[in-house]
Parts: structure tokens; C-alpha cells; sequence
């Protein structure tokens, strides 16, 4: 019971940051690009949101978020909207790699309409899937904020 609660705290926290990111986002000058840590906001949303789904073992969710995550990673890396560093832009690019391939295996192994097939559980297929994307959108908030150093 705690856990279940526990991930709808932390999917809720998430969809929070997300829609507060979105907000700052779009409030923004369009002239202007907005900075990077409104892009790290949006990022760490879409971290949390896909963690959260792959926990539950949802993959309607994950599949949703990536479709989500995806435009953005894109937008980071082109430097237009977001004013961002080369080294972020070049995260975002690795990032938005890992996105891609991400979804392709889980349209792959789920594709939509069909039912589940005898596959180990759901939740431990799709946190193997996402670890190395989770990992790489992780290093990219890192250094959207600056790098800021690991706590010990």
C-alpha cells in the first residue's frame, strides 16, 4: 500500500513539475529563447513521469511520455527555444537517440491493440528498457543546471 502511494506521490510531483515547466515555457518571450533551466525542469518531469510509468509496469504511460519527451529532447538540441550550451545540446542529441530507440522496442514488444504476450513481468521488462534512457535524461538535467556536483 505504501508503495503504490508512494509512486502516486511521485507521478503526481512529477505531472506538477511538468505543468509548471509548461506554464514557464510557453509564458516565455517567443522571441527569446528560454533558458536551460526551464528546459531541466521539463526534462526532470519527463524523467519522473517515465520512471513512475515503468515502476507501475504501464506502458501506455511510457509510450505517451516518450511520445512527449521526444520533441522536446529535439528542441534542446537544436539550441532555437532553449538557450543552451554545446555540451547539453550534444546530451540531448544522445538522449534523444535513446528516446527513440526506446519506443521502437516498446512499439516492438507492445504494439498497441494487441494483448500482453507471456513475457516476464511487465514492470521488470520495462525498467530494463528505460535505465540506460533514464540515465542519459539524468546527465542531461545535470548539466542544463550547470553540472552541478553529485552529492556524496
Amino acid at each position: 500500500m505504501k508503495g503504490r502511494l508512494g509512486r502516486f506521490a511521485a507521478f503526481a510531483t512529477a505531472l506538477a513539475l511538468a505543468v509548471t515547466g509548461t506554464v514557464t515555457v510557453t509564458s516565455a518571450s517567443a522571441s527569446q529563447p528560454a533558458g536551460p533551466q526551464e528546459g531541466a525542469v521539463l526534462v526532470q518531469g519527463m524523467h519522473d513521469a517515465l520512471a513512475a510509468a515503468a515502476d507501475a509496469g504501464d506502458v501506455a504511460q511510457a509510450k505517451s511520455t516518450l511520445t512527449e519527451l521526444e520533441p522536446l529532447l529535439a528542441e534542446l538540441e537544436s539550441g532555437q527555444r532553449y538557450a543552451v550550451k554545446d555540451s547539453s545540446r550534444a546530451l540531448a542529441a544522445d538522449a534523444g537517440a535513446e528516446a527513440a530507440t526506446t519506443h521502437q522496442q516498446l512499439d516492438e514488444l507492445f504494439p498497441a491493440g494487441e494483448q500482453a504476450r507471456d513475457l516476464p513481468s511487465v514492470a521488470a521488462l520495462l525498467n530494463a528498457l528505460v535505465q540506460r534512457l533514464l540515465l542519459a535524461l539524468s546527465s542531461l538535467v545535470n548539466d542544463l543546471l550547470g553540472g552541478l556536483p553529485a552529492a556524496a
